[in-house]
């Protein structure tokens, strides 16, 4: 999943551990939602659909 990568990515860059994986997407596959939801990672149709709490 590249998701992994970039979730990879981040860390190293910022020397820190991301505390939460999303995926914004207008078009998500049914598995591919089932999948990020075993994996932990939240998914959203559109970016104002997130609250901007989670970010803080």
């Amino acid at each position: 999943m590249s998701n992994h990568r970039k979730i990879n990515f981040y860390e190293k860059r910022h020397n820190r551990k991301a505390n939460q994986k999303i995926v914004i997407s207008p078009m998500i596959h049914d598995l591919a939602k089932k999948l990020a939801t075993e994996l932990g990672i939240k998914t959203y149709s559109y970016a104002e659909y997130i609250d901007p709490e989670i970010f803080s």
